[in-house]
């Protein structure tokens, strides 16, 4: 039975996401929604993200269903926890990133955000053994997903 899907929801509020942050970008995420349209890359700004928000976001282009994902850029807190930068790598090079392609392109076919919780970390770390993740669309053209926008939390046992 496959674990790709589990501890992860598509209907959530604000309130479900356990880390200020999370909260915090999926309010301006939100704020950034049109009538039948999805923000896009440049609809956000660092200086609008805290400070405390970007060592933790990772963005990934989605260039094809159902594994073309590569990642554009990686926060310094994610670097960090998993050993290397993985900008530019496909996202099926990461460890676990079976996994992580699956849940990207369900998210590319739902289009819309999903929020998971308590992921057990694909790469050895006693500190942090789990991650919670919101995962949210992108659209240049405020229709077809071109990037995902993730805000990470690492968590502790």
């Amino acid at each position: 039975m496959s674990t790709t899907f589990n501890n992860m929801t598509w209907s959530f509020s604000e309130a479900d996401i356990p880390w200020t942050e999370g909260q915090r970008t999926y309010n301006l995420w939100h704020s950034k929604l049109g009538k039948d349209r999805l923000p896009g890359r440049r609809d956000f700004t660092p200086p609008e993200l805290s400070a405390k928000a970007l060592p933790t976001i990772m963005l990934v282009d989605v260039e094809s269903l159902p594994a073309g994902f590569t990642v554009r850029l990686a926060g310094t807190a994610i670097v960090a926890m998993m050993g290397r930068d993985p900008t530019g790598m496909a996202v099926t090079d990461l460890r676990g990133g079976d996994k992580l392609a699956a849940r990207f392109a369900a998210l590319v076919m739902q289009a819309r955000p999903y929020l998971a919780l308590d992921l057990p970390t694909p790469w050895p770390n006693e500190k942090h053994p789990s991650y919670s993740v919101l995962a949210l669309p992108l659209a240049k053209d405020g229709k077809q997903i071109d990037m995902l926008m993730m805000s990470l939390h690492f968590g502790k046992n």
